[in-house]
């Protein structure tokens, strides 16, 4: 059994906060697609935020990827729940659902702007 007697601290990520300056990566998202002139309601973004969030953690899959392509496949997963056309870099893709429509999408990584 392992020992925590060495152990000063134990820190828990509850949304980005620790890989930011305490920003929320739903937050962040809110700001990403209003970059990318995606007018979407925020309920409707954090609908598809949160249901990317489900499906990478029941995919253990997603354990082998680093944060790149981990948020890599978790906006091909939003996109997809939007019906707009994405791409994952080296046939990264955990995904085989088929995109409904096409859209320019600016700075969302990994996404094809067609």
């Amino acid at each position: 059994m392992n020992s925590l007697s060495g152990c000063k601290a134990i820190l828990f990520d509850f949304g980005g906060t620790l890989d930011s300056d305490g920003e929320h990566w739903l937050d962040r998202f809110y700001e990403l697609y209003e970059m990318a002139g995606l007018d979407l309601p925020r309920h409707e973004i954090k609908r598809v935020f949160y249901s990317a969030d489900e499906r990478c953690c029941e995919d253990p899959r997603v354990n082998e990827l680093g944060l790149r392509p981990l948020m890599g496949h978790h906006v091909h997963l939003q996109f997809l729940d939007l019906g707009l056309r994405t791409r994952e870099r080296n046939g990264s893709s955990l995904s085989g659902s088929a995109p409904r429509r096409r859209i320019s999408c600016g700075g969302i990584p990994n996404c094809s702007s067609v």
